[in-house]
């Protein structure tokens, strides 16, 4: 084993000079263009897929409402969670990507005020505001939209991704292919329930306003 720490040791100096003389030899506009780069492999978006996750989600918070005692819970989010219930089952078949994530991410706030309701948990699982189907969310990070900078939450990789400029972000596509955000139906408005406090509420008062508008 003594033998071997010497060339362990010249190896390691080896590759920390290799690394310096490197980054040294390339050219400044690549090294930027290289920090720009994604965090990791952009994900690839299945409507089956997602909606296959999103019925797994969807079924649980049928079952564990179901097995609630609405007479021993908060009251104002059991109801909550029937409503997430109920407007997850609307989208859960469309043939649209973001609806269906729509319908998980609705699922998911259903589980959570449920949990919160019957005292099973005191916190939230945080959806990532550009990919719900990413980890939980950590830390909030600016990001800058149309009307403004915003606090949104990210999981780690966006976050990263946020903060270093990265060109295109993991989100969720909209219709014509851009980030959904970008966007202006319920889904970049409500943020996939990053932007409001309670989401389910939220998309009845978009789709009442849409109908107001139209007729």
């Amino acid at each position: 084993m003594e033998s071997l720490l010497p060339s362990l040791v010249m190896a390691a100096v080896v590759f920390a000079l290799s690394a310096f003389i490197l980054h040294k030899a390339l050219p400044k506009s690549f090294v930027r263009l290289a920090d720009r780069l994604p965090s990791g492999p952009p994900t690839v978006f299945s409507v089956d897929e997602v909606r296959r996750r999103a019925t797994g989600l969807l079924n649980q918070l049928a079952t564990e409402l179901s097995a609630a005692d609405p007479g021993a819970v908060d009251r104002d989010l059991y109801e909550r969670a029937g409503l997430a219930r109920s407007a997850a089952e609307r989208v859960l078949d469309s043939d649209r990507l973001t609806d269906v994530v729509g319908a998980l991410a609705l699922s998911r706030c259903g589980l959570d005020d449920l949990r919160i309701a019957t005292r099973q948990s005191q916190t939230r699982y945080r959806l990532c505001f550009f990919n719900p189907l990413h980890d939980e969310a950590g830390k909030d990070v600016d990001f800058r939209l149309d009307a403004g900078t915003v606090s949104v939450p990210a999981c780690r990789r966006c976050a990263a991704d946020v903060r270093k400029g990265a060109k295109k972000l993991d989100a969720v596509p909209g219709d014509k292919g851009k980030p959904y955000f970008l966007g202006d139906d319920e889904w970049a408005v409500t943020g996939y329930g990053a932007l409001v406090e309670d989401l389910p509420t939220a998309l009845f008062r978009y789709e009442q306003t849409k109908q107001e508008t139209a007729s």
